[in-house]
């Protein structure tokens, strides 16, 4: 039993996974861990835009750009045309609103932007969705 809770526990260390997940994974394996590990890899696949990326994407452009505006279109049209200062006061009062809300506008295919105090705009879908590439290319 000792042994098997060892490498159960070496398959949690190693995918991230849940114990059920990893046991689930042993067993459907063989009780091979290497074939358990790849199973899980295969099983999870593409890794989802999570709550937590979107908002440290976002405060990193923020950031980076001087940000004065967050514009959020779909199909060319402006559904919502923010100064950052509102943006920002959203996002300290209902942090989880904000940011799923962003997460569902990516997702969905909405367009955000973020346009910098020089006029310069900055594709927030597009950022995001290099900072995820190159790390699931790592």
């Amino acid at each position: 039993m000792d042994e098997k809770m060892d490498i159960i526990d070496e398959i949690v260390k190693r995918t991230d996974a849940t114990y059920k997940e990893a046991k689930e994974a042993y067993e459907k394996s063989d009780e091979d861990l290497l074939n358990a590990i790849i199973y899980l890899e295969e099983k999870k696949g593409k890794k989802t835009h999570s709550d937590d990326d979107v908002l440290e994407e976002l405060k990193k452009l923020v950031k980076e750009v001087n940000a004065s505006k967050i514009i959020v279109k779909k199909d060319e049209e402006t559904i919502i045309n923010l100064p950052i200062t509102a943006g920002a006061i959203g996002l300290v009062l209902a942090p989880l609103l904000s940011i799923g809300g962003l997460t569902v506008a990516m997702l969905s295919k909405y367009e955000v932007i973020i346009i910098a105090k020089d006029g310069t705009k900055y594709n927030l879908n597009k950022k995001f969705e290099d900072s995820i590439k190159k790390y699931s290319d790592s």
